[in-house]
């Protein structure tokens, strides 16, 4: 669904920390290609841990990993969006990004021809990861880093 990557300017020594931060909200656009019928799935995942600039130690709430959509029918077809997954960032300014992921697919009898994967980025049931985004919390009043 996305990637996630962090960046901070915050020391070792006090890293910034996600305790009480808002859910961040994701949206996964699916398409059937063979009629163009579509719709939005919604996605909320409540950040927690700390990042510094040479660290990351970001987790995401077990509890937001269990959003799963089935039974969806666009077209002629019906379909699954389940599994969610997370796979923590590297520190700040590391090539390893972290990823929000689904599998999807077609449920036994949900097409004439028996299941498949969607294709919104899927191929064969992988998980879907477009997008990137940033996550930010800003530090508390008069709380900044030198």
């Amino acid at each position: 669904m996305t990637n996630v990557k962090t960046t901070s300017d915050a020391p070792r020594a006090a890293p910034d920390v996600f305790t009480a931060s808002a859910p961040v909200l994701f949206n996964l656009h699916l398409t059937d290609v063979a009629s163009g019928a579509f719709t939005d799935l919604k996605f909320s995942m409540k950040f927690a841990g700390d990042v510094s600039s040479v660290s990351s130690h970001l987790r995401v709430d077990p509890a937001s990993l269990g959003t799963q959509y089935t039974n969806i029918t666009l077209g002629n077809n019906v379909y699954d969006v389940t599994n969610v997954s997370y796979t923590p960032p590297g520190p700040p300014g590391s090539d390893n990004s972290g990823s929000i992921a689904v599998s999807g697919g077609r449920p036994p009898g949900g097409h004439p021809e028996g299941p498949r994967a969607f294709d919104d980025g899927a191929v064969g049931g992988r998980p879907v990861v477009p997008r990137s985004v940033l996550l930010a919390e800003a530090p508390p009043e008069g709380a900044g880093h030198a």
